[in-house]
């Protein structure tokens, strides 16, 4: 359960606004993801547990941006956070409506844009409803490669370290420097191409 709970503050972390920004929960959602898939813990639970972190972030940044417009008026302390906005708003008045779905795939805008939508008059029931769709999307496309990989790394890991032991220790020593004189030759190419 602690895995889960983990899954979910990281979450909610990573989609919070402001926040998102000064600690980057991605980076720990992944490894907490690959320590549920280790541990054979249901992979449904894990998505859900990341997509109510998810979608708690982005329902305290939207109610943050409807109650606190003057934040965006130059107000925000640190250059970071006014850059993020900045970006945000850009991605926001490229894309519209569909920046609240696709901003969930894009790390500093992924926090601001349910802040940025909060500022503007847009339904709250319309916002959850893309929240939703895209936190279930985004969560299950990090879930699923990471959960089951570490599956099969810790699956087949142990036979393949076997395996890597078995081989004589003097061919990885001509594997490197086969691959050391390739590079060699490759910048050595490289440099002369350039020079022409």
């Amino acid at each position: 359960m602690l895995i889960n709970l983990s899954i979910l503050g990281f979450a909610l972390l990573e989609s919070l606004a402001f926040v998102g920004v000064l600690f980057p929960g991605a980076g720990p959602l992944m490894i907490t993801i690959g320590l549920a898939g280790t541990e054979r813990m249901s992979v449904l639970l894990v998505i859900l547990f990341g997509v109510l972190g998810s979608m708690t972030g982005d329902i305290i940044s939207f109610y943050l941006g409807k109650y606190s417009n003057a934040l965006i008026n130059k107000r925000v302390a640190g250059n970071k956070i006014k850059s993020a906005i900045n970006q945000a708003q850009t991605f926001f008045k490229k894309y519209g409506l569909y920046a609240i779905f696709l901003g969930k795939f894009f790390g500093p805008v992924r926090a601001f844009i349910p802040f940025l939508v909060g500022t503007t008059n847009y339904p709250v029931r319309n916002f959850i409803i893309i929240s939703l769709a895209s936190g279930i999307v985004w969560i299950a496309s990090l879930t699923i490669p990471i959960y089951y990989g570490t599956q099969f790394i810790a699956t087949y890991g142990e036979h393949w370290l076997r395996t890597l032991k078995s081989v004589p220790s003097y061919i990885y020593i001509l594997l490197g420097i086969i691959i050391t004189l390739v590079v060699i030759l490759f910048l050595k190419r490289k440099k002369n191409v350039n020079k022409e």
